[in-house]
């Protein structure tokens, strides 16, 4: 996937369909959308993983979905999330930034921790 965030807290995705063959890379992206299942739901940031993605809500909010096979939702266990869920074990904390790679997410509090 490829994430972006509008300037009115929209998050549109690019899919990649990973087509054989072609050297382009928008030649292997799927037409952008916006992403559903957020209404009323303010976005400053977003990052993706191996089968996740990761929101920032401009209330220091973390919520993920997708593929819970590596751990990476941070919901407590391996299941997978088909809806953007509210990471609760972060809750009460002041989340600024969210980061992630191919199987981990790191986010940074405005306690710099």
């Amino acid at each position: 996937y490829i994430l972006g965030v509008e300037s009115s807290g929209s998050v549109v995705v690019w899919k990649d369909q990973n087509t054989q063959g072609s050297s382009a890379l928008s030649d292997h992206l799927k037409m952008s959308k916006h992403f559903e299942g957020m209404m009323g739901i303010n976005i400053v940031q977003a990052c993706c993983g191996t089968g996740f993605l990761c929101f920032l809500t401009d209330r220091g909010l973390i919520l993920t979905k997708g593929l819970g096979e590596s751990g990476c939702l941070g919901h407590g266990d391996w299941r997978n999330v088909n809806n953007p869920k509210i990471v609760e074990e972060l809750l009460g904390c002041d989340i600024v930034q969210v980061e992630s790679g191919e199987g981990h997410v790191v986010v940074l509090t405005s306690d710099t921790e």
